[in-house]
């Protein structure tokens, strides 16, 4: 699919949407056995920290970090979340 700059913001928002909704990878959470880094801003709404917090506790190696005055892009707390990065990494490179 090609995407233009007319296109329907409201219909790609909607697609993007019942994406989200219909997605459910909840049953391979225990099975990912990598160190993951799982970031997440606490204002979202769409999709709540709650998410996050379930993803990590059902992975064997996963590090959540929240960010409490973020929603989605994080752009808010960025020297915070490229420190979680490097600590990740330099835990688990």
């Amino acid at each position: 699919q090609v995407f233009t700059a007319d296109a329907d913001p409201a219909a790609a928002f909607l697609k993007q949407y019942y994406a989200i909704m219909e997605f459910d990878a909840y049953g391979i959470l225990p099975y990912v056995g990598i160190a993951t880094l799982i970031q997440h801003g606490k204002m979202g709404t769409l999709l709540p920290v709650e998410n996050a917090i379930i993803m990590a506790q059902h992975m064997p190696k996963a590090k959540l970090v929240i960010f409490e005055n973020s929603a989605y892009a994080l752009a808010k707390e960025m020297n915070k979340v490229l420190s979680a990065i490097l600590n990740f990494l330099r835990e688990n490179g």
